[in-house]
């Protein structure tokens, strides 16, 4: 199924693309190989300082349940200005948020200062995505994700 906004969903889950991206990138920064339920029920995932900005769609539930979640939303968190300390996450996770800002590339460069050496920044954006073509008018959203 595709929604044109939203992109295609998991029949059996229901989460939408981006969503199924979004905990895609999460294990892959975590070095976790499984699932993403699993994931969330590890100790590995307890120990997580997590910025969540903005509802990660059908994993916000999912991620509250970790002991440190940040959950903030954007424009109440001004992304382009230092809200937290260095290194306070080890994670930062957001959905279409960076279409919102202003100035992407400070958001991200303010993103990345809150993030341990090892941290990983995880979102999706529904802008064309230059390296892949894939976003824009294409009705599938451009999923990225960075180390920091």
């Amino acid at each position: 199924m595709v929604n044109r906004q939203r992109g295609p969903c998991c029949t059996g889950s229901g989460d939408k693309r981006r969503s199924i991206a979004l905990a895609e990138a999460i294990l892959v920064a975590c070095g976790w190989e499984g699932i993403f339920r699993e994931f969330a029920e590890s100790d590995q995932a307890r120990l997580l300082r997590l910025l969540e900005i903005n509802k990660a769609g059908t994993l916000s539930p999912t991620l509250r349940r970790l002991p440190n979640d940040v959950v903030s939303a954007n424009p109440a968190l001004d992304m382009q200005a230092r809200s937290y300390a260095d290194a306070s996450f080890d994670l930062i996770v957001h959905p279409a948020t960076m279409e919102h800002v202003p100035d992407p590339i400070q958001a991200r460069r303010e993103s990345t200062s809150v993030l341990t050496p090892a941290g990983a920044l995880c979102f999706a954006t529904r802008h064309c995505c230059p390296a892949t073509g894939v976003g824009g008018n294409s009705g599938q959203p451009s999923i990225c994700g960075m180390a920091a």
